[in-house]
């Protein structure tokens, strides 16, 4: 069964995602969610849900605790344009934007913001600017691809 969320198809992240809901990320995404009536839902690779209508993954690392990896998940679906094109306003999202990186998996462009969290992690101080970069990277992403 491929695990979905909202339009969005997870297949990529169930079968390259190492899970660990113990993580202390994971569990204090899920309490920032909670305290703020966010709907998210737990997936097998990590925390799917919504922000101002697009979709957000929190993706876990077994293998790497203090990894903070948020993707916007298949932004563009690569059949529906000139690769070349799309290509362009990759480069042009990896080039200009801070922390954020657009990457092709499974046949769509993706957005993901990763950094590496202290040891005394706080998500307030840095996931409504995760939010806001990935947004702008999107924005960024579709003005160029208008070849703006």
């Amino acid at each position: 069964m491929v695990e979905t969320f909202g339009d969005v198809n997870f297949y990529y992240y169930l079968c390259h995602s190492q899970y660990d809901k113990d993580m202390e990320l994971y569990n204090l995404l899920k309490e920032y969610l909670r305290g703020r009536d966010v709907d998210y839902r737990e997936m097998p690779f990590g925390i799917a849900f919504k922000h101002d209508k697009l979709d957000y993954v929190f993706i876990t690392d077994k293998g790497d605790e203090q990894y903070f990896r948020l993707v916007m998940p298949c932004i563009f679906d690569l059949g529906s344009g000139d690769h070349m094109t799309i290509y362009n306003a990759i480069n042009h999202v990896n080039s200009r934007m801070k922390v954020v990186k657009a990457f092709v998996e499974d046949g769509a462009v993706n957005l993901a913001f990763e950094i590496l969290a202290d040891n005394t992690p706080v998500i307030a101080d840095f996931l409504p600017r995760a939010l806001t970069l990935l947004s702008h990277a999107r924005a960024a992403f579709y003005t160029n691809l208008d070849g703006e």
